[in-house]
């Protein structure tokens, strides 16, 4: 586990402009070689949130923060095929970026590794859905469950190819999100953090 949160900050156009802290060190520690600071550094960040429902959420917090000058804090998942991770994200207000993001990583539980994350070789056929934020499965229509019981209702190790898989936000992680986004703000609003990234 990297005590050193990632971090990465984002102009008004949406690109990411900074990225600090454990960004590198993770990237190449989880086959995200084409993630380095130099790959990403002036792409917009919706090259890398894809699906639409989750861009109109990420819109939603950064325009709070933007509007509001008050950090917001999300938890989220970030699994590997043999990881659990819980991790925290927070967005914030910056002096000279529209806003930071910062991930840190709460607890790690090692599994068994999943076929759906882990095998490379199998052919893929057809897609699934995993929620971006924690990472359950769309088993059925409206039915999400943890990958470990979507494989074994969908019989994933006995399949002859596997699924693509693709990202969005389940229903439950919608609603706590855009829930938050309705609580009542703080009396007084923090001060951005004009210092760069380490």
């Amino acid at each position: 586990m990297t005590p050193t949160p990632c971090i990465y900050r984002i102009d008004a156009s949406y690109r990411i402009v900074a990225v600090g802290g454990s960004w590198a060190e993770f990237a190449l520690a989880n086959g995200g070689d084409n993630l380095l600071p130099d790959d990403v550094l002036g792409r917009p960040l919706w090259e890398f949130v894809t699906d639409d429902n989750t861009r109109h959420l990420y819109r939603m917090l950064i325009d709070r923060v933007v509007h509001t000058r008050v950090a917001v804090s999300i938890p989220f998942r970030c699994d590997s095929p043999d990881k659990r991770r819980f991790m925290q994200m927070s967005i914030a207000p910056h002096a000279t970026a529209l806003c930071e993001f910062t991930s840190r990583m709460v607890r790690v539980e090692t599994r068994p590794p999943q076929v759906l994350l882990a095998d490379q070789e199998r052919p893929r056929m057809g897609t699934i859905r995993i929620c971006s934020w924690c990472k359950s499965v769309e088993v059925a229509a409206s039915r999400w469950e943890e990958i470990e019981e979507a494989a074994r209702q969908m019989e994933f190790f006995a399949a002859a190819s596997l699924p693509f898989v693709t990202h969005t936000i389940c229903p439950k992680c919608n609603e706590r999100i855009t829930g938050q986004l309705n609580e009542p703000l703080p009396p007084t609003a923090p001060e951005p953090d004009p210092r760069p990234i380490d």
